[in-house]
C-alpha cells in the first residue's frame, strides 16, 4: 500500500475479519477479478440503490 487513492466499483460478497482488521471482499470491477479491501484504508463508500448482487456458486467466506 502507497497511500495513492483509486476509485474502485466493487460487487460486496462479504465481510472478514483476521487479526484484528476488517477486510471487504468482493468483485473488483475495474480488475475483473476477485479482491481483498482493508476498510481502514477504504475513504468513501457509496452504496448504489437497487443494486443486486449474485454471488459466484464456488464462493464460500469460509476459504477465504
Amino acid at each position: 500500500y502507497d497511500g495513492s487513492t483509486t476509485k474502485r466499483e466493487v460487487d460486496p460478497y462479504g465481510l472478514i475479519c483476521r487479526f484484528n482488521n476488517w477486510y471487504l471482499i468482493g468483485f473488483c470491477r475495474e480488475k475483473q477479478n476477485r479482491r481483498v479491501f482493508l476498510l481502514d484504508h477504504i475513504q468513501r463508500l457509496k452504496v448504489k440503490e437497487n443494486s443486486v448482487i449474485s454471488l459466484p456458486a464456488d464462493f464460500s467466506l469460509r476459504d477465504i
